[in-house]
């Protein structure tokens, strides 16, 4: 008999969990998470789980799990891109406290970062002004060097995830223009996956991102441009 009450009540909450990891999300307005943080960070409760329930669970735990508890050792030793994505998120949505608690991953090159796309000390000296670096990506009135800036991965991935990944240099050259010129084919991957690129923007010269990936014999290139049309 107790051993029937034990399993009938193991049974009841597997079931009662079972439903909260497949009810539908409709009250959480939560961005996806990103990948590292769905391999390494959310509990699966129940065995074979597709993508959709792991998403979904991880969208349930994201409610009872601050991103501001994860350890300062682990935020320093996170993949760089992937935390500038989340302080890009973080700073979008005005969670101060998250983003000054991942501000700690690779503190001198976010520093280089900012500065290679216009911004001083005393620009970025409170949180506030912070976020709103991350947000505008190159400061307005600055000319961005391209080249400085494709050396420094934070600085890059400000930009492509910024309110204007527009902007133009001296010569009309875009991110776009630039990485498909030099063969980044990677990045160009992911500025076609915003919403507010220009591809069909034009340089001093007339020329498109695509003119200039086509004649520099950027094939792979070439066809994400065609494709994106």
């Amino acid at each position: 008999m107790k051993n029937t009450i034990v399993f009938f009540t193991l049974y009841l909450l597997s079931v009662s969990l079972s439903n909260l990891i497949a009810s539908e999300p409709s009250e959480y307005q939560l961005p996806e998470l990103p990948a590292e943080v769905i391999q390494n960070h959310i509990i699966c409760y129940v065995a074979p789980l597709d993508m959709a329930t792991v998403k979904q669970t991880s969208k349930c735990s994201n409610t009872w799990y601050d991103y501001w508890m994860y350890s300062t050792d682990y935020v320093e030793k996170m993949n760089e891109e992937t935390c500038t994505t989340m302080l890009n998120r973080f700073a979008c949505t005005e969670q101060t406290k998250n983003f000054e608690h991942f501000l700690c991953n690779n503190k001198e090159e976010r520093k280089e970062a900012l500065a290679c796309l216009g911004w001083q000390d005393n620009d970025v000296d409170s949180i506030e002004k912070h976020m709103n670096a991350y947000r505008v990506g190159v400061k307005e009135g600055v000319i961005p060097d391209w080249i400085a800036i494709f050396k420094n991965q934070a600085a890059v991935t400000i930009v492509r995830l910024s309110n204007n990944p527009n902007k133009q240099d001296n010569y009309g050259n875009t991110t776009l223009i630039w990485a498909s010129s030099n063969g980044r084919t990677e990045i160009v991957k992911l500025l076609l996956a915003q919403q507010n690129i220009d591809v069909n923007k034009q340089n001093n010269s007339g020329y498109t991102a695509l003119i200039l990936a086509s004649s520099n014999g950027h094939s792979e290139i070439v066809e994400l441009l065609q494709n994106h049309q």
